[in-house]
């Protein structure tokens, strides 16, 4: 889990603001952290900070609390768990179909760094 810190819940608060409205008209759903995110292949669930689906949510199993479609997912990372965050749990990300874009974003360094699928879907 994150360094939960009072810039962490501010710059994801603002993420997800911003993405909401910049995105809500235009066939897109925003997330925050509570909503659990399904990847089969690895029975696997994360809480990312943000995630963004294109559409309307595909539920695992019809439980309402818990995704299976995201198309960007955003994390709040800090020094300790940066590592994981771009390692075994980008895995796992990847193995679902419609995920084509991370944000990793730690706040106290002021450091991003963006992942998303090319034309070719590497």
């Amino acid at each position: 889990m994150t360094d939960r810190t009072t810039n962490h819940n501010k710059i994801a608060g603002k993420f997800y603001a911003r993405a909401l409205l910049a995105l809500e008209e235009k066939g897109y759903e925003v997330y925050r952290g509570d909503i659990g995110l399904w990847m089969p292949r690895y029975r696997f669930c994360s809480y990312p900070n943000v995630i963004i689906i294109e559409g309307k949510p595909i539920y695992d199993e019809g439980v309402t609390t818990t995704i299976t479609n995201p198309k960007i997912i955003i994390e709040m990372v800090s020094e300790s768990t940066i590592s994981y965050n771009a390692g075994n749990k980008f895995r796992c990300y990847r193995s679902i179909p419609s995920f084509e874009e991370y944000i990793l974003i730690e706040p106290d360094s002021y450091f991003v760094e963006q992942y998303f699928k090319t034309s070719d879907k590497q």
